[in-house]
């Protein structure tokens, strides 16, 4: 593939075209994305993006750029992204013309090699094959073949093509024989028909239909998965236990590919002092500096930085500024930012850790192209948003880094494995070296909810009625997911959730974005630093136009974000499918949605951080 089409998986490759994922051209012919060792990059040099701490928590050496890819800070590269033909199951889409004169569809079967052409059917009567059109004075130019889209996958990752033969026969001592591929005048899976041309006599035809290839017990105990991975060319071995779903599936499956990706908005690791204040602690005019100080008191004083800092500056005016910089005080005390980072270690939770620490403290003045931040007085704001929120951070320039980590097939990647990184990467690259991803630059609103107001919601009887209708295992996900050591944290989590859906579907009724233009992050739990973290992000999805050119940072400043979330809450309190989307919970896949549906806040599955669970 070159790298004109990259335009069309910039996204994708992230997703459901991503590695492991296929691909469908305009003639329908089906591909699987290989990894990233078998694209090529003109030159044979690669470029990687520096995300240090998104790579830490993966265990990884390297995030590799894609190439035609392009960013301001990696080397753009040209090159193709390879994929392979899969599946290798194809049928002919012609017509026989039986010995009456009528005519039939033909459905021969063949099971192509992944680098061989389409070709011309074999059957002298079919429509598709040579002699056919050369009787008729035509020359057969293209092929009548098309991939067949039924394929096996089991919960561990593994796609190969499907078993006909076995699935016909109900052994695998029959594979040499001739399929053909039939449609019946039936509904659903019980209409295609498998039919074994050898075994099969005029009046006794040996065939099965496809119906019950999509329950996993149809082949449990039955038929073991041989460990095929297409998108590294080669095979491993499969642990074919008992608590293996092997199931057949179909290109279009939503349960084919599921895509597991981590993310981190950069933030700089630069001292968290503003200048003003560093010129006050370290103002070379003052013998001890003031800096000095400090040091001075937490040597000879059972006493801590806050504590020495309001001795030192008693009565300053900027004193309850100065407190918020704490971090950064120890930092210039140590005198090296990286020992003292108080999140490194925390896994992806120290990630989302680092985001909110910098989000509320960095210094404003700081301005690069990759983060710059701003925050408004809450003062400026409606007393709807002071009541709820304690502050809110316009984040003017933003870097988002997006490693594609790996997939899962069946069922979505479990929580309760969201440790296990390492392997998946392993399970699905073949390798723990590197992964690839993608940078997108945008903007963000931040806002960091008051504790007392969610604290005093978490307490209320009524939400622990609504709550008790959800499957308690559900929170048990959220809470091993985000490293939440709290029920209350899980109850927090799906309040904000909630929130945030409603002001992405007010910033697109209200302000006109388009939805899948804009993505949450959220954040609860402990803040790593002494604090509870009660914060949402919402900021730009892709890298065009849309809310990239400071529209997103406007419907965040004083009076635009009161309207923004007085008409959320207006939005909220009805929708058009009730009675039903209200009286109808817990419903879901896994149960774990109440009062919500695509009619009212439920998001593109690629703007939602859980998938519209929660």
């Amino acid at each position: 593939m070159s790298n004109s089409d990259y335009t069309m998986l910039k996204n994708s490759l992230l997703f459901h075209n991503a590695m492991g994922g296929l691909w469908t051209d305009n003639s329908d012919e089906t591909y699987i994305v290989l990894s990233p060792d078998s694209w090529e990059w003109n030159g044979g040099q690669k470029a990687y993006i520096k995300e240090p701490h998104l790579k830490d928590y993966l265990g990884i050496r390297r995030i590799v750029f894609p190439p035609g890819a392009k960013d301001r800070n990696v080397h753009e590269q040209d090159g193709k992204i390879t994929l392979a033909r899969f599946p290798l199951w194809h049928r002919c889409k012609g017509w026989r013309t039986k010995p009456d004169g009528k005519k039939e569809p033909c459905g021969a079967m063949r099971r192509l090699s992944p680098d061989s052409k389409l070709p011309l059917c074999s059957i002298p009567t079919c429509s598709g094959s040579q002699s056919h059109r050369t009787s008729r004075g035509s020359r057969a130019t293209s092929s009548t073949f098309a991939p067949v889209r039924f394929m096996l996958a089991c919960s561990e990752g593994h796609l190969d093509e499907f078993p006909f033969h076995w699935w016909v026969h109900q052994d695998e001592d029959h594979n040499n024989h001739e399929l053909r591929y039939l449609t019946r005048n039936r509904a659903g899976l019980q209409g295609i028909v498998i039919q074994c041309v050898t075994c099969s006599s005029e009046l006794d035809k040996k065939e099965k239909s496809m119906s019950g290839i999509l329950s996993p017990e149809t082949f449990s105990g039955k038929l073991d998965c041989k460990g095929a991975r297409p998108w590294l060319k080669t095979n491993c071995d499969c642990r074919n236990d008992d608590d293996l779903v092997l199931v057949g599936v179909q290109k279009s499956s939503s349960n084919l590919l599921f895509p597991v990706i981590r993310n981190a908005i950069f933030c700089p690791d630069e001292l968290l002092v503003p200048p003003w204040l560093n010129n006050l602690l370290q103002d070379p005019a003052s013998d001890p500096t003031k800096l000095q100080m400090i040091a001075n008191m937490l040597n000879i004083m059972p006493v801590d930085i806050g504590q020495a800092l309001g001795m030192i500056f008693q009565g300053h005016d900027r004193l309850e500024e100065m407190t918020q910089y704490l971090p950064g005080i120890q930092q210039l005390l140590n005198g090296d930012c990286e020992n003292t980072d108080a999140f490194k270690g925390n896994g992806y939770a120290g990630i989302l850790q680092r985001e909110f620490n910098r989000f509320l403290l960095y210094p404003e003045e700081n301005r690069s192209d990759d983060f710059t931040v701003s925050r408004p007085g809450m003062t400026e704001y409606g007393e709807l948003v002071r009541s709820a929120i304690e502050s809110v951070v316009l984040i003017e320039k933003l870097r988002d880094t997006r490693a594609y980590v790996g997939f899962t097939r069946i069922m979505p990647w479990g929580e309760e494995e969201a440790g296990n990184v390492s392997e998946l990467i392993l399970k699905c690259y073949g390798s723990s070296q590197e992964v690839y991803g993608d940078v997108v630059r945008g903007e963000g609103v931040f806002l960091q909810f008051s504790s007392a107001e969610i604290e005093k919601w978490i307490a209320k009887p009524e939400v622990d009625v609504r709550i008790d209708l959800l499957d308690k295992s559900k929170f048990t996900e959220v809470m091993r997911s985000l490293n939440l050591s709290e029920f209350s944290e899980a109850k927090a989590f799906m309040l904000i959730h909630s929130v945030s859906h409603a002001l992405i579907s007010a910033l697109s009724g209200l302000a006109g974005y388009n939805t899948a233009s804009l993505k949450e992050r959220i954040y609860v739990g402990p803040s790593g630093d002494g604090r509870q973290m009660y914060g949402l992000l919402i900021y730009t999805n892709s890298g065009d136009s849309e809310g990239s050119l400071g529209g997103l940072v406007r419907m965040g400043r004083p009076g635009r974000l009161d309207d923004l979330l007085k008409e959320a809450i207006e939005a909220s309190k009805w929708c058009s499918s009730d009675p039903l989307c209200r009286r109808s919970v817990p419903k879901g896949a896994g149960g774990g949605i109440l009062a919500s549906c695509h009619h009212c806040i439920m998001l593109p599955e690629t703007t939602c951080q859980c998938r519209n669970d929660l």
